[in-house]
């Protein structure tokens, strides 16, 4: 009975000081969002789509600043009514829509469209809105929901899809099923068993926390100190791969899955008038071709010096890619969602724009974040060929308003 008193007495000793820590390294962000009424988790649990992004909310998230406008998207704020003689546009995806590796609201690839497609069809009196509709984690299944559900009242002109990086993770990794029980969120290609964590808000607070952040600049600056003394302790902790299996092939049940949402996103926008764009998918591995071969992403990354990370560049946050088995297949099943997306384009009569092929001969360093996620100058480019494609096979229409 003492021994249980005693841990209790620990544990509450434990939060009382997290408490405090957490009050003084952060009073002042406290005291803005209490004025705001804004929660601290970004998402929160809704029927249908697992999970949705906090309306109103306003942190640091993945290292950029997250502004939510008060429907649920990030981005500045619109009103549902389409307004009159706007060409609306709306991007849906997942994390990679949505701008992790951004700086800021600003710096996405749907905020960025919008900036030069009203600067290149601006004189002729077009105004065009894009909305950012990604949501992190989401499978094409949850897009293809969110669509129905709460895309398609706002009348889009026109949809960009690009959704399908979760899903063929997930095809890869052992275990995989079709009934999505899986998830990106609490770790990397690991099945999520127990959504606790995630719904409670207690994984949104580890992650955000500035106490813990503080912290772990005070651990790393102290691993650094006494590495100097005993070298093995500045070596780093070595990444947490995927369960996958080696050698295998395509997962084609997976990649009939994405197809099929996919297709029938495409139909249920042109059943309602709404043109459909898709794009092929921008990724670390396939921006320098010589610099794979030659086993560069076998290294280290984040050390200077290498082909994929020169000296003086932000560090890429990407781990998983190291491990050379796993690195085959994902290439291998990323070469068969690609020629299956254009094959679709094809099929369905809808817009294809060959974004990877943009990012190649380009210093591929500052232009991602990690493997797939942008930064804001990738997001750049990403942006700047959207705009001129759209601009090239849209932009007659849009002018005229037709």
């Amino acid at each position: 009975m003492r021994a249980v008193r005693a841990a209790f007495l620990y544990c509450a000793l434990i939060i009382v000081v997290m408490c405090i820590g957490e009050a003084c390294s952060g009073w002042a962000e406290y005291v803005r969002f209490l004025r705001k009424g804004t929660r601290f988790n970004l998402f929160y649990k809704v029927p249908f789509l697992a999970h949705r992004v906090r309306p109103g909310f306003e942190r640091d998230y993945e290292k950029g600043r997250v502004k939510v406008n008060s429907l649920g998207f990030r981005g500045k704020e619109f009103s549902v009514k389409k307004p009159y003689g706007v060409f609306r546009i709306i991007c849906i995806g997942e994390s990679t829509t949505f701008g992790v590796g951004c700086s800021s609201n600003g710096t996405t690839y749907p905020a960025l469209l919008e900036k030069k497609l009203n600067a290149a069809l601006g004189e002729s009196g077009a105004t065009i809105e894009v909305i950012n509709a990604g949501i992190p984690s989401y499978s094409s299944l949850q897009c293809l929901t969110f669509q129905g559900l709460e895309c398609m009242p706002l009348e889009p002109d026109l949809i960009i899809i690009y959704t399908g990086w979760n899903e063929m993770g997930e095809g890869i990794c052992k275990g995989w099923n079709s009934d999505y029980r899986y998830g990106f969120r609490v770790s990397p290609f690991k099945e999520r068993q127990v959504s606790f964590m995630q719904f409670s808000g207690l994984e949104d607070y580890l992650h955000n926390s500035f106490f813990l952040k503080r912290l772990t600049k005070i651990a790393e600056k102290s691993r650094k100190a006494f590495g100097r003394i005993v070298p093995s302790l500045a070596k780093e902790p070595p990444p947490r791969l995927p369960e996958y299996e080696a050698g295998s092939e395509v997962n084609t049940r997976a990649l009939g899955v994405w197809e099929n949402n996919l297709r029938n996103m495409a139909a249920m926008a042109k059943g309602r008038g709404c043109r459909v764009l898709f794009f092929s998918w921008p990724q670390l591995l396939n921006v320098g071709e010589s610099a794979a071969e030659s086993g560069a992403l076998s290294l280290p990354l984040g050390k200077g010096g290498t082909p994929y990370q020169s000296a003086g560049a932000a560090p890429i946050q990407g781990v998983i890619m190291r491990d050379e088995g796993f690195r085959k297949l994902w290439m291998l099943s990323y070469v068969r969602y690609q020629e299956r997306l254009q094959k679709l384009a094809r099929e369905e009569k809808v817009f294809f724009y060959d974004a990877a092929s943009r990012y190649k001969g380009i210093d591929n360093v500052p232009l991602y974040y990690d493997e797939i996620h942008l930064t804001d100058q990738g997001n750049e480019v990403l942006a700047k060929g959207l705009s001129d494609f759209i601009d090239k096979t849209l932009g007659a229409e849009i002018a005229t308003g037709e």
